[in-house]
């Protein structure tokens, strides 16, 4: 398991895990915390989204934990990244949990 710290705060898409040729990502944990109004939108690669838009407020947090679930982690395709998309450009931290996985 690879824990990724997450710091991010220009709108519109942001690559957390970039894309890999013959590559895909299982994330199992996702914690985020907003230090201003902000909605998120977690994609995988530019055009499929893996879970609607998020709307935080300031300080506000998103936890996604799968751990135990597996059928609940956010999958990439193979090839490509995992993307967190702001609405605007306010400052989002915090880390994820992730796995590589073969085709």
């Amino acid at each position: 398991m690879i824990t990724l710290p997450i710091t991010i705060a220009t709108s519109g898409d942001n690559s957390v895990i970039a894309a890999v040729t013959g590559k895909r990502y299982k994330v199992y944990k996702l914690f985020l915390v907003a230090t201003g109004t902000v909605s998120i939108q977690i994609k995988n690669g530019a055009s499929k989204n893996l879970i609607g838009v998020i709307p935080l407020l300031a300080s506000g947090t998103f936890t996604h934990d799968a751990h135990g679930h597996v059928k609940e982690a956010l999958v990439t395709d193979t090839g490509n990244a995992f993307i967190i998309n702001l609405s605007a450009a306010v400052s989002v931290t915090g880390y994820c949990q992730y796995e590589k996985l073969p085709k």
